[in-house]
């Protein structure tokens, strides 16, 4: 790449954006894409990709750890981007305009939790785990649905370690939503102790320790342009 536009591009002292976006090679390098879409067009890219990861396996493994760690908001700071809910709607063509002002303190609610350890989706993957542990060999109707949905949320977040487009909140959505109703669907069941025990100190385990790096992390900034470097 052009020194100049490198420079605009990429962070001081850093060979590629943030392991949060994918965006500074989309949105302010197109000359990057484009660049590339000419040089391998159709599937020659993705070939190259594939080749890439074969040659520099333990690379490629550490930069999905990072965008993993950072998608699932576990080892983050305080006040990571890209999790409190939009105040303004989108531009569309439906008419959808923004909500009205007595929705404000619902969504700093819901802001507030997005970006606490309760809400960061590492956790909800940690309870689905749990769920899928404790109640694989369920027989009765409640437990194999509860295992049904926490089994969807938890191959949504591992493929996550795979490839994955951004660390937006919205991609766990899913993921979180069907654990709540697996946890709300094993209420009641007679479960062992010995499980449940484990369980719980497994979130407690990663509960604080996302709580703790929120303590002591250095922040990165709270807007998406912050995030993007």
């Amino acid at each position: 790449m052009p020194g100049p536009r490198q420079c605009r591009c990429c962070p001081p002292g850093c060979a590629a954006p943030r392991p949060l976006l994918w965006d500074p090679l989309g949105d302010r390098c197109d000359f990057v894409s484009d660049g590339l879409a000419r040089a391998a067009p159709g599937s020659a890219l993705t070939r190259a990709w594939i080749a890439a990861i074969v040659q520099h396996p333990l690379a490629y493994a550490a930069h999905r750890l990072a965008h993993w760690n950072a998608t699932m908001r576990w080892f983050v700071p305080e006040r990571f981007p890209l999790a409190e809910p939009q105040s303004d709607s989108e531009p569309n063509r439906l008419g959808l305009g923004s909500p009205a002002p007595r929705i404000a303190p619902f969504q700093r609610l819901a802001g507030t939790l997005a970006e606490s350890p309760l809400g960061a989706p590492i956790l909800w993957l940690v309870a689905a785990m749990a769920v899928l542990a404790l109640a694989w060999r369920g027989e009765d109707g409640r437990q194999r649905l509860a295992v049904a949905l926490a089994l969807s949320a938890v191959l949504t977040e591992l493929a996550f370690l795979v490839i994955s487009v951004a660390a937006d909140y919205r991609y766990h959505l899913w993921a979180m939503l069907a654990t709540g109703l697996a946890v709300v669907l094993l209420a009641g069941a007679k479960l062992p102790r010995r499980g449940l025990g484990i369980a719980l100190a497994a979130l407690l385990l990663v509960g604080g320790t996302s709580l703790a790096a929120r303590l002591v992390l250095p922040s990165v900034g709270e807007t998406y342009t912050d995030a993007a470097g």
